[in-house]
């Protein structure tokens, strides 16, 4: 359920469309089967997106977590985040389907 929202979000935020989760916060408590929407605001001290970030770079998580994965081939091309950012922003890319060759 959560990842699906996840994904959603992803979507809009791809597409450009729709209301996204800015300022907002979702609780989903699965036993009760009850959505519950928390207002949040920024910290103006973050310590990644504020005037003086101490946290500039994305880490290795396969190094952090200690995942080797040297024999697994993947069905799909991946794409990092910077390289998402960078087609968004050259507004390069096609935002359809991806078949493979």
């Amino acid at each position: 359920i959560i990842g699906t929202l996840q994904a959603n979000e992803a979507l809009k935020i791809i597409l450009g469309i729709g209301d996204l989760m800015v300022n907002r916060f979702l609780l989903f408590d699965a036993l009760a089967m009850e959505f519950n929407e928390l207002k949040i605001t920024k910290d103006e001290n973050c310590v990644v997106c504020g005037p003086e970030p101490s946290i500039t770079k994305l880490i290795d998580y396969e190094q952090f977590c200690g995942i080797i994965n040297d024999d697994v081939q993947d069905d799909f091309n991946e794409i990092t985040v910077q390289e998402l950012n960078d087609q968004l922003n050259n507004d390069q890319g096609h935002w359809g389907l991806y078949i493979n060759d």
